[in-house]
């Protein structure tokens, strides 16, 4: 992911270097400008060089969305995620279907060092190290579990199950929202995950 940006950065520098030195050279060539701009074949290259661009960036996403989606086959445990309107619900199939809700934190209840409108009253807690399959699916609207600084996010469409297959490599707080519009109260249905080491998950799991 963090190959593909900088390949993308790459194209918009030369995007961006060929557009400036091609408005500066028209501008100061009022000749050429003007000699240029009847003909069809100017407007065929203008369109026909940003069909390269995109080709480009189009081979490589394909292949990177391919590599993310089936680079991991197996999976240590599964962990399924249901979106409402307008909180989250999670269930530890794997430990006796361990279930909770997981709401927008008041203001009033607030700690010091905790974030207005980001942290929530259960957190979602993830063993690190292991390949955990997430399940997606939404009992209402669409909604959309994302995780920004991770480069994750799976859409939550009622009567469908999206997974996806992923590892937290560091122990951690990750904070994340809906980034689909689902409603009135879009903006206060936040997403906190704290990843930890497998013995503290387990010893969480069994004093929930």
């Amino acid at each position: 992911m963090d190959w593909f940006h900088n390949y993308c950065c790459t194209i918009l520098f030369i995007v961006l270097f060929f557009i400036t030195f091609l408005f500066i050279f028209l501008f100061l060539n009022n000749y050429f400008f003007w000699l240029f701009y009847g003909y069809d074949n100017f407007d065929f290259f203008c369109s026909l060089i940003p069909i390269f661009f995109l080709v480009f960036q189009c081979f490589v996403s394909i292949f990177l969305l391919y590599y993310l989606r089936f680079s991991f086959c197996d999976f240590d445990l599964d962990f399924k995620i249901y979106g409402h309107q307008w909180y989250w619900t999670y269930e530890y199939r794997d430990f006796n279907n361990v279930k909770f809700d997981s709401y927008l934190k008041r203001f009033d209840d607030l700690l010091i060092g905790e974030f207005r409108l980001l942290d929530v009253d259960n957190y979602c807690i993830i063993p690190s190290g292991l390949n955990i399959c997430f399940l997606v699916t939404s009992f209402d609207v669409i909604h959309s579990w994302t995780l920004f600084n991770l480069f994750f996010k799976l859409d939550a469409i009622r009567g469908i199950i999206n997974s996806l297959v992923f590892k937290f490599p560091f122990i951690g707080l990750y904070y994340g929202q809906c980034s689909e519009i689902c409603g009135v109260n879009h903006s206060f249905i936040p997403i906190v995950v704290e990843s930890v080491p497998y013995n503290f998950f387990k010893y969480w799991l069994k004093i929930f």
